[in-house]
């Protein structure tokens, strides 16, 4: 079950990778959030250092990839956004704060730092419930629709896999938390659909 969650946790680092070559395309970052890969990738670093500390090292490994592709989607999303200078001026204040907390939760040692990451990947989850207010804001192409909801689809199996991996092993730190991102990456999912499918029928209805 473990290598099932490595796997799935890799191809959810890899699945946004479609999504740059839109941004590339229209020179915006559109439905995308700066917001969700500054989370993104203190989740990922927190659980590199959680699999450590437990010398797990196939966990280990699947949260090197997830951290090396959401630090480059994070570099790539605030070079194109359109308020980048507020963006990287955020992010020395962002990661201090995230070390001072690191700091503090290392003095409880293994529960100290379960609890920053069981935070850390529910908020990875909720974040970017924002990004579905920007895609019914603005007319999504059907292809770029279709990425999202492959890339929602991703992070429910790897939350899952994790979660019942979490069960499996009798982690609340890694059960917990993923159990309950995955409700909200079914939400997330749930509201694509339905703009998904409400553009449809506007674009259908803007023909007659």
């Amino acid at each position: 079950l473990l290598a099932i969650a490595a796997f799935f946790n890799v191809l959810a680092s890899v699945a946004p990778w479609p999504q740059l070559v839109f941004i590339k395309r229209r020179r915006a970052v559109g439905g995308w959030c700066a917001a969700n890969y500054h989370v993104f990738l203190i989740q990922s670093i927190l659980w590199q250092i959680y699999s450590f500390v437990q010398s797990d090292w196939l966990f280990f490994f699947a949260f090197s990839v997830q951290s090396i592709f959401a630090a480059y989607y994070l570099y790539f999303i605030v070079s194109f956004s359109s308020s980048n200078v507020v963006y990287w001026n955020s992010i020395p204040w962002f990661f201090s704060l995230c070390f001072l907390f690191l700091k503090a939760a290392m003095r409880e040692s293994e529960s100290g730092i379960g609890t920053l990451c069981s935070i850390f990947t529910v908020l990875a989850s909720v974040v970017p419930l924002i990004s579905l207010i920007e895609c019914f804001n603005s007319d999504v192409p059907d292809d770029e629709s279709k990425a999202f909801i492959f890339g929602t689809l991703c992070s429910i199996l790897c939350n899952l896999t994790w979660g019942m991996y979490g069960i499996q092993i009798g982690n609340i730190y890694v059960a917990g938390p993923n159990v309950v991102a995955t409700l909200f990456d079914v939400l997330m999912l749930c509201g694509l659909l339905f703009i998904f499918r409400y553009s449809k029928e506007k674009e259908e209805e803007s023909k007659v």
